[in-house]
């Protein structure tokens, strides 16, 4: 009798034991946070921040568990595909597309978009947000309201004479902090631009006056040295929307250098046909320009000669870094 009491006693213990480590061991899918049925937005993909876009639209996927299929938009055009989700492996099949006509810009991060879902290998939940990994390496970064991840934070005030004061902050792939701000007296164009650093070992801080406004900003490491630069794209408020770089390099995190950025020069034939109408972005660890090219009697809201890409590879000067055309 007693040693049936002992088995049954083993027998019940053995079966606790199975039953706890069973509700210890989550069930598929369960670190993965309830990924499907949610709009994802798109905020980084490549190491780069995706900007909003025309018409506040931005690059989105929905995972529809009831027929495993993914469906979104990609910068210009609706795509649509199977996808298999285990726990936390995550691939994609091939994407079918809508075919729309669509400017170099968008086409350049649509291209991105695709290349990352068709690596995607598994995936991980970060701060609320979705990451898509092939090994180990981030290849897109979503989030679940439109816009939050796109500058961190963003500080808008407007002052007693109607001046607007508008302070965004970037954070850099090693943690550094970056804060560039920017303020419009009521009634004029131009205004003054400030750019200061949190964390660094030595922070930086510079004003810089008379400046076009803020049409975009990257951070992005094109020297590929493990550490972000910022590049903060002006554009002129008249017809031509002629634009720029403001574009910074981190020294090791030590500190914040200016990089040159070339003014367009007269008989430049890179610039031959040039009225500027500039649009900026980051491919791979190239900064790209793209411009119409017109033609003698064009106006300006008519090109007739096509468009032109400049590559900007990032270089060491005399001086510092400097961006040069390649």
């Amino acid at each position: 009798m007693k040693l049936t009491a002992v088995v049954v006693t083993a027998i019940c213990i053995a079966m606790l034991l199975v039953s706890c480590m069973k509700m210890a061991t989550p069930p598929p899918g369960a670190q993965t946070g309830g990924i499907e049925g949610i709009q994802w937005y798109l905020t980084e993909v490549g190491g780069s921040p995706v900007s909003p876009m025309a018409d506040d639209k931005q690059p989105h996927i929905l995972l529809d568990p009831a027929e495993n299929q993914a469906t979104g938009f990609a910068g210009c055009n609706n795509f649509f595909g199977r996808y298999e989700l285990n726990g936390s492996l995550l691939t994609f099949g091939p994407m079918g597309a809508t075919r729309m006509a669509c400017p170099d810009l968008e086409t350049g991060l649509e291209a991105s978009v695709f290349e990352a879902l068709e690596k995607t290998r598994k995936l991980k939940i970060e701060g609320g947000d979705l990451l898509l990994l092939d090994a180990d390496a981030v290849l897109a970064r979503f989030s679940q309201e439109k816009y939050i991840s796109l500058v961190g934070s963003v500080l808008a005030a407007q002052s007693k004479d109607g001046a607007t004061d508008v302070s965004q902050t970037y954070r850099t792939k090693t943690g550094k902090t970056i804060v560039v701000s920017q303020t419009h007296p009521a009634g004029r164009s131009i205004g003054t631009i400030e750019v200061r650093t949190e964390g660094f070992e030595h922070n930086y801080g510079e004003v810089f006056e008379d400046r076009d406004p803020i049409s975009d900003v990257f951070t992005a490491d094109l020297d590929g040295n493990g550490f972000d630069e910022i590049y903060i794209v002006t554009k002129a408020a008249g017809s031509g929307s002629y634009g720029t770089i403001l574009g910074f390099a981190s020294n090791k995190d030590k500190s914040l250098s200016m990089i040159h950025f070339p003014e367009v020069q007269e008989g430049d034939e890179a610039f031959e046909g040039y009225m500027g109408h500039d649009s900026f972005t980051i491919e791979g660890r190239k900064l790209v320009r793209i411009f119409p090219v017109y033609q003698e009697g064009d106006t300006s809201a008519n090109p007739t000669d096509g468009r032109r890409k400049l590559v900007y590879g990032l270089v060491p000067g005399e001086a510092g870094w400097q961006l040069r055309v390649e």
